[in-house]
């Protein structure tokens, strides 16, 4: 057979698709390398195939892999996702407010790698539209106490300005004893975070 294909010129074999397991354990292992953080990959693990240690009568929203194995027939095949199918799995998702961005955020771009990597012929996540969010504002403190801390550092200019500057711009307070000149630029400030190195405009 082999020396047929040579003498005819015929094409490789096009390989098999690759299952939603085999494209999971893949991608986690390809972005371990990637040195992507800890907090990012295990976000990522959540949703595709949780934590293997996590109690199986816990009531936690279904994994990627949970949501694949339950269909009827069963999704085997990575390729065979569609956005109806993803759709329907995020409607199952437990999650609320930033988490279920963060979540859906995640979703598109495992299914952008798999494309990228030619796992999957097309992205069914590409048209996904993002949930509608009503966001909280949170606060470490009640308004009383607020008050009562910007009160203390009146007159100190230094304290003063980094409250100020955490309880406007909801950066870390680890980003903002970082920050330098150049990060100002009129109203905004302009850096990286530190946690996860991601650029932030505020």
């Amino acid at each position: 057979l082999i020396n047929q294909m040579v003498i005819s010129g015929e094409t490789k074999p096009a390989e098999p698709p690759k299952t939603v397991q085999q494209c999971v354990d893949d991608f986690l292992t390809l972005e371990k390398k990637r040195k992507i953080g800890e907090s990012t990959l295990n976000s990522f693990r959540k949703f595709l195939c949780g934590n293997p240690k996590r109690n199986p009568n816990g009531n936690y929203s279904p994994t990627l892999l949970e949501f694949a194995a339950n269909q009827s027939p069963p999704i085997v095949y990575a390729k065979d996702f569609t956005l109806e199918l993803l759709t329907r799995f995020r409607g199952e998702w437990k999650v609320q407010r930033h988490a279920l961005k963060v979540q859906h955020e995640r979703l598109k771009q495992f299914f952008k790698f798999c494309e990228d990597m030619k796992w999957i012929p097309e992205n069914p996540a590409a048209k996904l539209k993002p949930p509608k969010v009503k966001e909280k504002p949170v606060y470490a403190f009640p308004k009383t106490d607020r008050d009562a801390i910007l009160n203390a550092v009146a007159e100190d200019d230094y304290l003063l300005t980094l409250n100020l500057t955490m309880r406007y711009s909801a950066l870390a307070p680890v980003d903002i004893v970082l920050l330098k000149p150049q990060n100002l630029h009129a109203d905004r400030i302009v850096t990286k975070r530190r946690k996860t190195n991601k650029r932030v405009n505020v």
